[in-house]
């Protein structure tokens, strides 16, 4: 099988203009048949309060892996595409606030 794949856009909650997301555009070539491909995905609920943006979105990060499948070198696996999820219990707040002159 050939696992050669392009992620164009990946996202998770609400568009927010100019946040870029770590998969966007992400292109892997297989070079073996056997080839695994495997997405760690850390997704954090993120409320975003600026004076241009309101909005409840995730932010996530992202480790990746690839390796190719040889059982009679003794690894184990399935050639593929992998994406694991962890979904964090924690929250994060991002207000954005103006201090007047006057408190410097």
């Amino acid at each position: 099988y050939n696992f050669s794949h392009r992620i164009d856009h990946l996202s998770f909650g609400e568009l927010v203009p100019g946040i870029i997301n770590p998969l966007d555009g992400t292109e892997k070539i297989a070079v073996d048949h056997n080839q695994m491909f495997q997405y760690f995905i850390t997704v954090v609920p993120t409320k975003l309060h600026t004076y241009k943006i309101s909005a409840d979105t995730h932010q996530f990060s992202v480790t990746e892996r690839e390796r190719i499948i040889n059982h009679a070198a003794g690894s184990h696996g399935v050639s593929g595409i992998f994406m694991k999820y962890d979904l964090s219990s924690l929250m994060v707040t991002v207000t954005e606030e103006h201090m007047p002159f006057w408190q410097f």
